[in-house]
């Protein structure tokens, strides 16, 4: 950035001169001018959370100076920024156009092999931009564990199914060669405006399909596994009667359950608390998404109630108060876009700061994965105290000379050990018969955990095998509860219109049938496969414009009810030719035809293919009274070897 001074005889102004530099695409010293200092028609920046960072730079008319991979470094709203150039165009008027995004985005040239970082933020962080040009940082403490594979440091960031963004959450702030992982980027400043219709330059949308008025909040009862609801059943929100109709949700809530240390009214008041913390985040009011362009704005009487927001930064909160609906919501900037020419915003979008429903859910499946990991680790724990006691174990690596297993015993001695847990490169095991005895494994060398040895957590249900839990190991009351699930979940009345016995023939009725075996499939919309199938009887089908029946070695066609032609193998039929008959004709259409003898199987013959032309002869030769002759000259025309003129 420069200052310039222009002073007249009575007054002096003071003008913020704009300065766009371009380097070579190896510069690692930003701190001087480069090649050129760029004198664009225009320069827009746009960035969004956790999204795209880029530069849109539009030069004078035959400027061809910017090529692929230099870096040019502009002004964004807080400081001067990095970004290379990676595609160019033309406009409309002959002037070139350069596309460029943050420096941020050369990580993409940049490729993990195989990194597991497994810790704070902080760490993660730092373990993805590993021998990188780059530094990051976080202030993120939730603990996690990724596995990053053949990716590149930027999907490992944001785009991968267990991204950073994914496993520890956060916000990424992109300053140049520093990454900075946050909870949240940005700040409230007190911003805040208010919306009405039809306000030039402002455009609000807004979103009911998330919010609900009305919880059903339920917790557990003492075993762990009976729902527990209240009296009254629902918790109700303040702003039930802003809408047209009751939003009706439940939420389930597994931390809260009656135990030893909370009694029944005690989960209660819990089960209530819960629900009204879920209105107080916002689940009772809309997502909005207000997009502010301030060019439009700028002529306005409006302009001075919105003006402030060209004062916030990505990631700020500004509340908005919405007169049609009379609610105050929270949104906060989630993208923007600023001329780096003048230093404004042409535009700003604010989007929702509450946590939506689906974000609720995922915060519970995260809080039922942590109990899960608990309830397993006590088992481990437990397993561990029973082999070696509370006053520890008896670790033994074996053999000695270059170890290749690790032993934890119930005894010093591998002679006298019964309980004996092993642990190698291929797999962990137990043996209740000593360090000779049988290993039954227990976790594979692929994560593979072995039902036997499961006694806590939640199995995936489309893990467990058919017939492999023996209905004796089940209690009463959970076999209740699956009764009690099942009959929620499907009425008798729907079992029965699907399946009938009416006389004397079952069937079923149920558009999501599906049968899979080795040889044979049906999926769910009516596709049969078979696999060296050996099918007797009569096959039919039907439609619009006509039927097909093939039977005994015949195929024949219909058209209401009419057959309309047929192709037979049936010796009853000819022997052994095929025939083919019409009713009105046989169309044969193919890219090449042609005619041969009858032959016996693995016998050869000459192949006569058919030749498309025509051939012209004399025809109704006449000897005239007067000593004269007549004749006609007809042409026939032959495609393929058939003769396609009617005589």
């Amino acid at each position: 950035m420069d200052w310039r001074c222009y002073k007249s005889r009575n007054t002096a102004k003071l003008e913020v001169v704009v300065i766009i530099n371009l380097y070579s695409k190896t510069e690692t010293n930003f701190y001087h001018n480069g090649l050129m200092v760029l004198q664009p028609i225009e320069a827009i920046v746009t960035e969004e959370i956790n999204g795209d960072y880029s530069l849109k730079i539009t030069m004078p008319c035959g400027f061809l100076e910017i090529e692929n991979e230099q870096i040019i470094k502009a002004p964004t709203p807080k400081s001067d920024q990095l970004f290379r150039v990676y595609n160019s165009d033309v406009d409309m008027l002959g002037n070139p156009v350069f596309y460029a995004r943050h420096i941020f985005y050369d990580l993409l040239d940049y490729f993990i092999e195989d990194t597991r970082p497994r810790g704070d933020g902080a760490l993660a962080i730092s373990k993805i931009l590993e021998d990188t040009p780059f530094s990051g940082t976080s202030d993120i403490t939730n603990q996690g564990t990724a596995y990053y594979q053949m990716m590149s440091p930027v999907k490992a960031i944001l785009g991968a199914d267990n991204s950073f963004i994914e496993v520890w959450g956060g916000e990424i702030e992109r300053d140049n060669f520093s990454i900075r992982m946050k909870n949240r980027i940005g700040e409230d400043r007190g911003v805040s405006i208010r919306y009405r219709k039809n306000l030039t330059g402002l455009r609000l949308v807004t979103d009911l399909s998330g919010v609900y008025t009305k919880i059903m909040p339920t917790g557990l009862k003492e075993d762990g596994q009976a729902l527990l609801k209240l009296p009254e059943k629902y918790v109700v929100s303040p702003l039930v009667d802003n809408y047209v109709n009751v939003k009706t949700t439940r939420i389930h809530y597994s931390n809260i359950k009656i135990g030893e240390e909370t009694t029944e009214e005690q989960a209660f008041e819990k089960l209530r608390n819960a629900a009204n913390l879920e209105f107080e985040n916002g689940i009772d009011k809309p997502q909005i998404t207000a997009t502010v362009e301030f060019i439009p704005l700028l002529d306005t009487e409006e302009y001075k109630d919105f003006s402030i927001l060209e004062t916030i930064y990505l990631g700020d909160t500004v509340s908005i108060f919405h007169e049609n609906l009379n609610i105050e919501m929270s949104a906060k900037a989630i993208s923007y876009e600023f001329d780096a020419l003048s230093k404004r915003y042409n535009k700003v979008i604010l989007g929702n700061a509450n946590p939506k429903y689906g974000d609720a859910q995922k915060q519970y499946v995260k809080q039922q994965n942590e109990e899960t990991a608990t309830a397993l680790e006590q088992v481990i724990i437990s397993t561990t105290q029973s082999i070696t006691g509370n006053n520890g174990g008896y670790i033994v690596m074996h053999p000695a000379e270059k170890p290749q297993e690790i032993l934890i015993m119930d005894t010093p001695d591998t002679n006298t050990a019964q309980r004996v847990w092993k642990w190698d490169l291929s797999r962990l095991s137990y043996s209740s018969s000593g360090v000779e005895g049988s290993f039954s494994p227990a976790i594979t060398m692929d994560g593979a955990i072995v039902a036997d040895f499961i006694t806590a957590g939640k199995i995936n249900g489309a893990l467990i095998k058919t017939d492999t839990i023996e209905e004796k190991s089940l209690s009463q009351e959970y076999k209740n509860s699956v009764t009690d699930a099942i009959n929620e979940k499907v009425s008798v009345g729907e079992i029965s219109n699907q399946i009938s016995d009416e006389s004397g023939d079952i069937s079923i009725t149920d558009d999501r049938l599906a049968i899979s075996s080795t040889y044979f499939t049906l999926n769910n919309n009516g596709k049969i496969t078979c696999t060296n199938a050996n099918v007797s009887g009569t096959f039919e089908t039907n439609g619009d414009y006509g039927s097909t029946k093939l039977s005994d070695g015949r195929l024949t066609g219909e058209h209401n009810s009419v057959e309309s032609g047929y192709i037979s193998f049936n010796t009853s039929d000819g022997t052994p030719e095929t025939r083919i008959a019409g009713a009105n004709g046989v169309v044969i259409s193919a890219p090449n035809f042609g005619v041969t003898d009858y032959l016996d199987a693995g016998s050869q013959g000459a192949f006569h293919q058919g030749q498309t032309g025509s051939q012209t002869f004399i025809t109704n030769i006449k000897n005239n009274d007067d000593g004269t002759i007549s004749w006609e000259t007809k042409t026939i025309n032959f495609t393929k070897g058939i003769m396609t003129t009617s005589l």
